[in-house]
């Protein structure tokens, strides 16, 4: 009896440390760091997500200032905080659902930089009388300081 408790409880401590490990892998920070911009962007009238916590997830994973080039509605040049959050409460305030979904995604690292390209399919609507689904290239610059950070974003709509 004893030697099947001894083993659960080995077993069960290689389990977490295999978890631990692969949860801390530059890959895995990579793209929770990307995942984490996308669920903060995300935006339904029935979320009842605070507009604070929206500002503090995206404060966790993008530096004080952000380059931003492409289409609209993606903002152009470099953006601090308070511009990025104005934008994104004004884009909360006239519309009612903004879902992603992952078609595709790659990654690159090269020692302290990191590059997340996105395809993405996004659909939104406003009300019940507007809606729309487009598909975006999303490109994603990260830098490694404390922790990684995105330092960039691209984008470019996908004409179907």
């Amino acid at each position: 009896m004893k030697k099947w408790i001894v083993l659960g409880v080995l077993l069960a401590a290689a389990l977490i440390s295999g978890y631990r490990w692969h949860a801390n892998q530059p890959e895995q920070k990579i793209n929770g760091v990307v995942d984490q911009l996308i669920e903060a962007v995300e935006y339904s009238k029935l979320n009842f997500r605070q507009r604070s916590e929206v500002h503090d997830a995206i404060r966790e994973v993008m530096a004080e200032t952000v380059d931003f080039q492409g289409e609209a509605p993606l903002p152009e040049g470099e953006i601090g905080y308070d511009s990025i959050f104005s934008r994104l409460d004004f884009i909360h305030s006239v519309t009612t659902l903004r879902e992603f979904t992952e078609l595709d995604r790659s990654l690159m690292i090269s020692d302290s930089e990191a590059q997340v390209t996105r395809t993405t399919e996004i659909k939104f609507a406003a009300g019940k009388s507007f809606g729309d689904t487009q598909t975006w290239k999303l490109i994603f610059d990260l830098e490694l300081g404390e922790q990684w950070r995105i330092i960039r974003i691209r984008g470019e709509l996908i004409q179907e």
